[in-house]
């Protein structure tokens, strides 16, 4: 399960595109989509570098009219929802690279 300790980024298993404010991402080694609406395109593109777990809900937070519990919960499901796809790679625990 991922927590809100673990630092998380895009596969690099995967293409996407983003067309207003909806995503598409094609996960290459099982060629299976996977389609996010606003606030799921906001996070996907968000982690396109390594974010923190808890700046991923932070940006949400500060982004969209939405408390902290409700971000957290959310986020934490959609999140899990990627890795499960292999769409998002988590490193437990860890502290973000700045490029």
């Amino acid at each position: 399960m991922i927590a809100k300790h673990d630092t998380v980024s895009a596969s690099p298993h995967q293409v996407s595109i983003t067309l207003g404010n909806e995503s598409v991402i094609l996960e290459l080694q099982a060629g299976t989509y996977f389609s996010a609406s606003d606030v799921g395109t906001a996070v996907w593109n968000y982690l396109q570098q390594p974010r923190h777990v808890t700046d991923v809900i932070a940006h949400i937070v500060n982004k969209y009219e939405v408390s902290a519990d409700q971000a957290e919960a959310e986020i934490l499901t959609f999140l899990q929802n990627l890795v499960d796809k292999g769409l998002v790679i988590v490193e437990p625990g860890s502290t973000p690279q700045t490029p």
